[in-house]
């Protein structure tokens, strides 16, 4: 196109035979990507950063050639020298995260001092919890007059503290996390603020916008409550083990092959919701940049009469990526169905187990607390994979 129309059509070889003005554009846009791979390559190498960079290598004219073939000889890279392809595929890591991904997380905003803070905080609020449950096993023998004033004041006092032991820990949860995300958020911007242009030129914008706005969403929100409730249930579940160890220590043996099926699905799991989770970010970022350039080349995709092409593209894209959706939400089911099955299984052993054994295996003033903690930490665990 030239001077607001079509000058000529033709595949790539015949433009380059028969047009000039497309030679010569052809030529500055291999002008323009050799310069950007080479900054690039300079900038990458000082980041220790493995990179593809164009060759700067042409091949030579001949001096008996004509200007036309010296030309097109000037622009036609050679096959064997390497790709100059200007926007590469995006990459993607595999296997497990490593651990000094989230010590960089929790040590952001206070360090070490932080993580130790919210700690002892969640311990302090799940200590009170059980000892309101011992304090009404303990009133409830009836081995003594039973004084209901004296019981509802302590037992109001301790969930009282329990929940300002809560409370406190999840605004420091809150802040910790607002912290982290914001000190993250502001490197990436500076960053990006602070790219070179051929940045820009070989990154799509659909891929800095899923960077800035879904994967940042998972710093605001999802893995601040994922790292609290974490903390929060690992101490319950200590909590529970020791629970049970003092009421009906049987049902610990019994429970043990339930436990290392459990640790079998979860090392299945994970490996392959974490694979399906990063190839729904990397396919998601195409969809936002197909869809972009749509609009913005709206008028030259109906001058061509492209649309069907375009519209096909863009659902083969969107299927792409939910198609990855799905198999993820299929792999949380299938993991929330046996973690839910091995759940009752425990639950089912404990209670055959309280029902059977003898008075002197089982304190029956703490059955009580048995139950209800085995059953909230098997049902919570259960509801993460909906």
């Amino acid at each position: 196109m030239k001077n607001g129309g079509i000058i000529q059509s033709g595949n790539y070889g015949d433009l380059l035979d028969s047009c000039s003005d497309f030679v010569a554009l052809v030529a500055a846009h291999h002008s323009s990507m050799e310069a950007s791979g080479v900054q690039g390559h300079n900038i990458q190498n000082t980041e220790n950063c493995p990179a593809t960079t164009m060759s700067q290598e042409t091949p030579s004219a001949n001096s008996n050639s004509n200007n036309e073939n010296s030309d097109r000889n000037a622009v036609v890279p050679s096959k064997e020298v390497g790709s100059s392809k200007l926007i590469q595929e995006e990459e993607k890591g595999s296997g497990r995260v490593s651990w000094h991904v989230y010590k960089l997380y929790v040590t952001q905003a206070w360090g070490w001092w932080g993580v130790l803070l919210i700690l002892a905080l969640s311990v302090l609020s799940e200590g009170s919890t059980m000892a309101s449950n011992y304090w009404m096993s303990y009133e409830t023998l009836g081995g003594t007059i039973f004084d209901i004033s004296k019981f509802l004041r302590v037992y109001v006092l301790i969930v009282a503290v329990s929940i300002v032991f809560e409370f406190i820990a999840f605004i420091f949860q809150a802040f910790l996390g607002l912290k982290s995300a914001q000190a993250f958020f502001s490197k990436m911007l500076d960053s990006i603020l602070r790219a070179p242009m051929s940045f820009f030129d070989t990154t799509p914008s659909g891929r800095i916008l899923s960077r800035a706005s879904e994967d940042q969403t998972k710093l605001d929100v999802y893995l601040l409550f994922y790292m609290g409730a974490g903390i929060s249930m690992c101490i319950s579940l200590a909590s529970s083990i020791a629970v049970t160890c003092q009421v009906a220590w049987p049902s610990v043996i019994a429970v043990l092959p339930l436990l290392l099926l459990n640790i079998w699905y979860r090392n299945c799991y994970i490996a392959t919701s974490r694979e399906l989770t990063r190839l729904q970010g990397v396919t998601k970022a195409p969809v936002i940049d197909h869809l972009t350039e749509s609009f913005s080349s709206s008028p030259i995709i109906r001058c061509f009469r492209k649309e069907y092409e375009f519209y096909q593209k863009n659902l083969d894209m969107v299927d792409s990526n939910l198609r990855m959706s799905f198999h993820n939400y299929a792999a949380n089911r299938w993991f929330g169905f046996r973690l839910e099955l091995i759940g009752t299984l425990v639950l089912s052993i404990t209670a055959f187990l309280m029902i059977s054994l003898p008075s002197n295996f089982i304190k029956k003033e703490f059955v009580g607390n048995v139950y209800p903690t085995v059953f909230l930490s098997t049902r919570w665990c259960t509801m993460q994979f909906p």
